[in-house]
């Protein structure tokens, strides 16, 4: 009896898997249809992405926190990401309180006041401001920075979820610098040449658009990274471990002059931290000298600059254009102390005194100018409320355990914030998630020490 060979199972199916693609590919291509197909495909991608955001809001502010502070949006070319994440996380949050979940940022009563008086402050200035137009495209922009603050509360619910936005924080960081130096050697990252004397450098800014930016970024991430070495344990602590210098080594790869005062004020409170630590002070001491190693003389010759602002300003352009446009935002601030120009409207109403359209580089002064005294008073209360949740009380123990653990990420927490307000001295990110994000961390982990206050008390009452 004759024995026929068949061919083995499966093996048409992988066949046509590996030619039927191509083929259709070429005959999309040839069709002129290949866009509606990536178009459908980004569609279900989409889909698929909003199914999963809204079976699990915890997993939709990951993705938003992430995609923002690595700054992966200015390298991808689909825009309106993070206003889209935003709205389906919405969505999801009314749906969940109309269950029955309590709205966690109503008992942060000082901030949600402080935040309803700017809100509407900003909103009188729009309507008295020379274009409201662009006076409300930037109050919309702080409403929904304000209202992702308000989600971040609405998800951290324990510890445990404190713990997670720290990765969160400090794993798009790093993989912002990783990725932007592997895109620096594919030669397809941003790039910004900085002329010293002779030489032509190349700032590094890692995903991030700005340079500048990236470093704010950065520097604002290190404490997340710090606190997650003391929490953590093997390989995730590690990891952790990696991260920071690979944190300190981009800031300085920045050559950001202004991220020299974010990354002493963060070396300052963890050393203030670890004053009973020894092994904490040499660590930090270490990371600083290996960034200073590091950084190239062209850094130090930019920093040198800002020894005599006035030679600065007649030798270097930006400082220059940064110390009028701060000139020109305080005589329209002196001539509309109340409500001030109108949010956003000091790129056009500055250039009387300004040769270019620009930002005033400064978060405080913006606000000021924009807004008048009152909603200045305003944005500082908002900060301060979520400052007050990040004060550490006491030293965090070094000997582990939940109430340790929250105390650490709490007091690094603030450190993050206090870094963005430092940062925000010389950049205009009054609405970026880079201040945001650190005060929501702020008014969760100030709820959340309520609740182990409140539990520990009880404890001692059985």
């Amino acid at each position: 009896m004759s024995v026929r060979a068949h061919p083995a199972p499966g093996g048409g199916r992988l066949l046509a898997a590996a030619v039927v693609p191509p083929l259709a590919a070429v005959a999309l291509a040839a069709s002129g249809y290949a866009a509606l197909v990536r178009l459908g495909l980004a569609g279900v991608v989409a889909a698929v992405a909003a199914l999963a955001v809204a079976a699990r809001a915890r997993l939709g502010v990951a993705a938003l926190v992430v995609y923002t502070w690595s700054g992966v949006g200015s390298v991808l070319p689909v825009a309106g990401v993070a206003p889209a994440l935003t709205l389906i996380l919405c969505g999801v949050t009314v749906v969940a309180l109309l269950r029955g979940e309590p709205l966690r940022i109503a008992g942060e009563t000082g901030f949600v006041l402080a935040a309803g008086a700017f809100l509407g402050v900003g909103l009188l200035s729009t309507l008295v401001s020379w274009f409201p137009g662009l006076a409300l495209v930037r109050l919309l922009a702080w409403a929904k920075a304000l209202v992702v603050a308000a989600l971040i509360v609405q998800v951290v619910e324990t510890p445990r979820d404190l713990r997670a936005l720290a990765w969160w924080v400090f794993g798009a960081a790093v993989f912002s610098v990783g990725l932007g130096l592997l895109a620096l050697v594919a030669g397809w990252s941003h790039r910004v040449s900085l002329l010293a004397g002779s030489v032509t450098m190349l700032r590094f800014s890692g995903l991030h658009a700005d340079p500048n930016y990236g470093a704010a970024y950065f520097c604002a991430a290190v404490p997340a990274g710090l606190a997650l070495v003391r929490v953590e344990r093997g390989v995730r602590r590690l990891v952790a471990a990696l991260g920071v210098p690979i944190l300190v080594v981009g800031v300085f790869a920045t050559l950001s002059r202004a991220a020299v005062f974010s990354l002493a004020v963060v070396a300052i409170g963890v050393l203030a931290l670890e004053l009973r630590s020894r092994r904490g002070a040499v660590g930090v001491g270490a990371l600083i000298a290996l960034g200073l190693v590091l950084a190239p003389p062209v850094y130090w010759q930019r920093l040198t600059t800002l020894g005599t602002l006035a030679d600065a300003a007649s030798q270097d352009w930006s400082v220059n254009l940064r110390l009028r446009a701060l000139r020109t935002a305080w005589q329209l601030f002196a001539q509309h102390p109340l409500l001030g120009v109108g949010p956003g409207n000091f790129v056009e109403r500055g250039a009387v005194g300004v040769p270019t359209r620009i930002v005033v580089h400064n978060a405080y002064v913006e606000v000021l100018v924009g807004t008048g005294l009152p909603g200045l008073a305003a944005f500082l209360g908002m900060l301060g409320a979520a400052a007050r949740g990040l004060w550490p009380g006491r030293r965090p123990s070094a000997r582990g355990g939940e109430a340790d653990g929250l105390r650490t990420l709490r007091a690094c927490f603030g450190l993050s914030l206090v870094s963005a307000m430092t940062s925000a001295l010389f950049l205009s990110i009054m609405h970026r998630y880079l201040l945001w994000v650190p005060a929501a961390a702020g008014l969760a982990a100030a709820r959340l020490m309520r609740g182990a206050t409140t539990g520990t008390r009880r404890g001692h009452a059985a």
